[in-house]
């Protein structure tokens, strides 16, 4: 009788261990923050740029997409190589460090790798990039939302009719990788719809390069999409800049209904400021400066009553 009970309080305490575990459960969060305190913005980023040098990053640039703000894009050998692993390791080759000034202070901060391991449904993990950043940079805390898990992440959608990773963009397509190359490179020098270039990465044996674009005009700008939806007191500046993968004869990009929600995951969708619904052409103007920035062409189709850009 006593053996039996004693089974039974072990299946018990099992359960109850089990149930623990999974409560326990990682929850992943966008951004790192990386240290956090009185400083003067230019010494900042020249310290940054040395931590990760140090650690074996290469620098393949950086901007200020406004005032008091700085953001560096990075990456390695490592990243590189293993950008042939899965779709999603592609846009994770620029790992993007920022640095704010947020009154007194100085906010280094860098989009979590292991966060968007899974957001971009990847093979790797990434621990080991955020290893390699905390090292550099430091580690304080996760930031930009209440977190989520693994499954949760790896299917997201932001609400009904919002994209997933999945459904990335076609922005234009050409006879060649060369071609397109030539396309992108034109239009980017010629800031076409108000988007420049940042930095650009080749993938040495595949047709694939990855650039990196800000972007100036109307609601597609940083500056403007910025001041309304980055306004806690952490900041989200490393949400910045955008992706544009240049794939054999294709150029595609992740769409921004996506691209914007799986960084700020918690913004409200509805108010009078700070909301989704505040940056409701966002999207649309993102697509289309992108587009043009990719050689591609934008049309108003009178029956929809709206502009179409990229692919048809």
């Amino acid at each position: 009788m006593m053996n039996k009970l004693m089974f039974c309080c072990l299946i018990v305490l099992l359960t109850i261990g089990g149930l623990n575990v999974q409560a326990e459960e990682r929850l992943y969060k966008p951004f790192v923050l990386a240290s956090n305190g009185p400083g003067e913005l230019v010494q900042a980023i020249n310290s940054v740029k040395r931590s990760l040098l140090d650690v074996g990053f290469i620098i393949t640039g950086e901007y200020s997409p406004y005032e008091g703000s700085h953001v560096l894009v990075a990456t390695n050998y490592q990243l590189i190589s293993g950008s042939k692993k899965s779709k999603g390791a592609k846009f994770a080759v620029p790992q993007r460090v920022a640095v704010s000034q947020v009154g007194e202070d100085i906010q280094v901060a860098y989009a979590n790798p292991e966060y968007f391991a899974q957001a971009y449904q990847m093979k790797d993990d990434m621990k080991w990039v955020s290893n390699q950043l905390a090292a550099a940079l430091g580690r304080i805390e996760e930031f930009g939302s209440k977190g989520m898990t693994r499954k949760k992440l790896r299917k997201y959608h932001y609400t009904f009719g919002m994209e997933y990773f999945r459904d990335i963009m076609v922005l234009a397509e050409y006879g060649s990788y060369g071609e397109a190359i030539s396309k992108v490179e034109k239009s980017l020098s010629k800031k076409e719809g108000g988007a420049f270039k940042i930095s650009r990465i080749d993938i040495q044996g595949e047709n694939t390069t990855i650039y990196s674009v800000g972007m100036t005009e109307g609601y597609s700008s940083d500056q403007k999409v910025m001041s309304i939806i980055d306004y806690k007191t952490l900041k989200h500046t490393a949400h910045l800049p955008y992706e544009l993968i240049v794939k054999n004869n294709k150029i595609i990009a992740l769409h921004p209904r996506f691209r914007i929600a799986i960084d700020f995951p918690e913004l409200s969708m509805s108010g009078i400021k700070n909301s989704f619904m505040q940056i409701i052409s966002s999207p649309d103007a993102i697509k289309k400066a992108l587009t043009l920035a990719s050689g591609g062409e934008c049309y108003y189709d009178e029956d929809l009553d709206e502009e179409l850009c990229g692919e048809f």
